[in-house]
């Protein structure tokens, strides 16, 4: 805008000066040619000697008036494209919204045994609690997941009636957003719009919907860690460490949301995602922590802490790839630290994070 209007007092500027030029060259003319009379022996000579002036006047005011009618033209093409764009920007928003105002339809008709609406996620989760809870880690060698993804899986396998309509509107949303031919602080914009819908218990029952496996192979997740969907899902911690190395891996354990109990695995997963970057690169000020933002929580840090102290190649997450029927899990890029970055006994002070 500060462009457009520079280009403006440049038009009316040389516009002034161009007016002044003529019209002093317009006088001078007519002084010159009404200086002689008709009778004049030389009046012919002075006509020839203005044509050739007028000539010269026109060559020289030629080029400035092209100039300004370049810069006017310039000018309104810039208005029309931003015109254009303004005009896109609020097609998209009104798709976007529409299709927000449709997921709140969807959970005005949701109804989870006689509670409605957004109370019966909160229902859901305690109808379950005991099985969102057990800290037993189910293993699959040479990997494992909780209690509370392995119950859930089967929930929405068996009763995906009660919110598959809810979470696929939710992914069509975040997908319809991604693929928008808008900068990613824009569509970051209708993310966070989006994303401050959603309550606790949705952020939590969307935690364990968008492991891999349970609802796909991980292409919901990447949307969550791309637009940090979890960031105001709380997350508590269950197991008490002294440092990264006083619990086995295995036996470690968070709650989110206060009311389900998942294992370490899971919340990196969210963490990292399928990031190549390697661990020790990986600044949480600078990249945040995937789907959970910037929040630099106390249970983040020590996940953090604790994975970035253990062997390279000894932690395992989600395999985007496999094509097994149940959870898969992959090697965290441990493996791209150098030894010279691992160390046996963390650094980090657990004691200061009770």
């Amino acid at each position: 805008m500060k462009l457009i209007y520079l280009f403006i007092t440049l038009i009316l500027i040389t516009s002034s000066v161009l007016i002044l030029f003529l019209l002093t060259i317009y006088g001078i003319g007519s002084e010159a040619l009404f200086s002689k009379s008709i009778s004049d022996e030389n009046f012919g000579k002075y006509l020839a000697a203005l044509g050739t002036y007028g000539d010269f006047v026109g060559g020289l005011t030629n080029p400035i008036i092209g100039s300004i009618g370049f810069i006017a033209l310039m000018i309104t093409i810039t208005l029309q494209i931003r015109q254009n764009k303004r005009a896109s920007e609020q097609s998209y928003e009104a798709s976007i919204f529409n299709l927000i105002n449709l997921q709140n339809n969807i959970i005005e008709n949701i109804d989870y045994n006689n509670h409605i609406k957004r109370s019966a996620f909160a229902k859901f989760l305690d109808d379950f609690e005991v099985s969102f809870n057990a800290v037993d880690p189910i293993l699959l060698p040479p990997n494992m997941y909780s209690s509370a993804c392995s119950f859930y899986k089967s929930f929405n396998s068996n009763s995906n009636e009660y919110f598959g309509h809810y979470f696929r509107n939710l992914y069509t949303i975040l997908k319809t957003i991604d693929k928008l031919p808008e900068s990613f602080d824009r569509k970051k914009y209708y993310a966070r719009i989006l994303r401050a819908q959603l309550s606790m218990d949705e952020l939590t029952v969307l935690f364990l919907n968008c492991l891999p496996y349970v609802c796909d192979k991980g292409e919901y997740a990447e949307l969550l860690i791309k637009y940090q969907m979890l960031e105001h899902l709380k997350i508590s911690i269950l197991t008490k460490q002294k440092s990264a190395e006083d619990f086995p891996i295995t036996g470690i354990f968070y709650i989110i949301g206060e009311k389900v109990s998942v294992s370490i695995y899971e919340v990196a997963f969210y963490m990292y995602g399928f990031s190549k970057q390697p661990l020790h690169n990986y600044s949480p000020t600078k990249h945040g922590y995937g789907a959970f933002g910037k929040t630099l929580s106390k249970a983040l840090l020590r996940i953090d802490a604790t994975v970035k102290a253990q062997e390279p190649g000894s932690i395992v997450v989600y395999d985007k790839k496999t094509e097994l029927d149940f959870i898969e899990m992959f090697k965290f890029r441990l493996t791209l630290l150098r030894r010279k970055f691992w160390k046996r006994k963390s650094d980090f002070d657990f004691d200061k994070m009770d």
